[in-house]
């Protein structure tokens, strides 16, 4: 490093931007520790308005309300809304600047992942220009320590490594835990705010303070699924709701390989066991998908489009195949196969190995399930669905 640590000793403002949507738990850990570590006198945020890397739904004054609840009893704090009425993308590379004209000498406080990340910003030799810490989420590994040399060397930066004991927590996970109705830390949504509101404490670990959690609710923050939220655990068990919602969070995170629209990886997640268990069979379900097991995936495509009012035709086939798969398949029809096969509670042989195999290479993890799917139902010996055969010779034999 060019100007040492004394550098960092000697500034005493920092500079902390994000989407903050929301700010949980670890974003003020992370901030205290930084105050504190540091010796800063103001530790500055700047939640992003209209950052090119990140799009955000939740408006920029709701993310800034949740800040202010979560660093009240900061007094470093302060919250900077410089980039709220900006339309166009913003870039560090020119809020930066701004930021030193209005509080002087900083440092630059951002992530590991963003140092690794740092050349695909735009121009990283101006974001580089100022003294940057970079918090690591415990231990230093090589890809960090590579990527330090790599700005210290090309853009001739003076990089602070402060290693920080932090869970493993996202604002997308938890978005998530809302959208599917659980609190962040995966307890039931309503058992947690009945208990809440009966004056109990229900610690939200790895989550949000109960303040951010009472303004998610009070403004209906994350709600988007709501009407099947509400609706779909009134016609199947307690178990396959729960399953059905694990389903939700491992199909959003494969998708992080797949970069499929959200909005319908959730959908057809919520929905793909919709009418396990029913009774009632829709009369476009085909004769030849009529059998145990296979029943309820073709009967919950037509109970999504009549009950639910589903129209997208990929959702509804994820939906319809996501037991017995079929030959050519589209990018969702086999994330809700794979993420149905391998959720995080799935203990059944096999789930475990095919989870591990798809969270590193997706298509790999999704021919291994098809794999064993096709030789379990034939160990068993049990009628075969054409589908699934089709759907093995697809994908399985050259």
């Amino acid at each position: 490093m060019a100007m040492g640590r004394e550098v960092f000793e000697r500034i005493k403002v920092g500079v902390f931007g994000g989407a903050f949507d929301p700010v949980h738990n670890e974003h003020v850990r992370l901030m205290e520790t930084v105050i504190e570590r540091l010796g800063l006198e103001k530790l500055v945020l700047l939640p992003s308005g209209n950052a090119p890397h990140k799009r955000t739904g939740t408006p920029f004054d709701k993310r800034v309300a949740m800040l202010e609840i979560a660093t009240a009893h900061i007094p470093e704090v302060v919250i900077d809304t410089a980039e709220e009425r900006v339309e166009t993308p913003t870039y560090s590379s020119e809020m930066l600047p701004r930021l030193r004209e209005k509080y002087g000498d900083f440092v630059h406080v951002i992530g590991g992942d963003s140092i690794v990340a740092m050349p695909t910003w735009h121009l990283p030799q101006e974001v580089m220009r100022y003294p940057t810490v970079v918090v690591a989420r415990g231990a230093v590994d090589e890809t960090l320590e590579k990527a330090v040399r790599y700005a210290e060397v090309t853009y001739k930066a003076d990089v602070l490594v402060l290693p920080v004991c932090l869970e493993d927590v996202s604002s997308t996970a938890i978005r998530l835990a809302y959208r599917v109705g659980k609190t962040p830390d995966g307890h039931d949504l309503a058992e947690g705010q009945k208990a809440w509101d009966e004056g109990g404490y229900y610690p939200m670990r790895n989550g949000v303070c109960y303040g951010v959690h009472n303004y998610i609710r009070s403004y209906g923050l994350y709600d988007e699924y709501h009407a099947i939220v509400n609706e779909v655990p009134r016609h199947i068990s307690q178990e396959r709701w729960a399953h059905s919602r694990e389903v939700a969070l491992m199909a959003v995170r494969l998708n992080g390989q797949l970069h499929l629209p959200e909005d319908k990886v959730i959908t057809a997640a919520l929905l793909h066991d919709c009418m396990k268990g029913a009774t009632h069979v829709y009369p476009a379900v085909p004769a030849n998908a009529r059998q145990p097991g296979v029943l309820h995936a073709f009967n919950g495509a037509e109970e999504a489009r009549y009950r639910y009012g589903v129209e997208d035709e990929e959702i509804l086939a994820a939906i319809r195949y996501h037991t017995t798969g079929r030959a050519g398949m589209s990018d969702l029809e086999k994330l809700i196969y794979l993420a149905d096969y391998c959720e995080a509670t799935r203990t059944f042989e096999g789930a475990a190995e095919v989870r591990e195999v798809a969270l590193a290479n997706f298509e790999e993890g999704f021919v291994l399930a098809v794999k064993k799917t096709h030789d379990h139902v034939h160990e068993k010996g049990g009628e075969i669905c054409p589908y699934g055969d089709e759907c093995y010779r697809y994908y399985c034999k050259e």
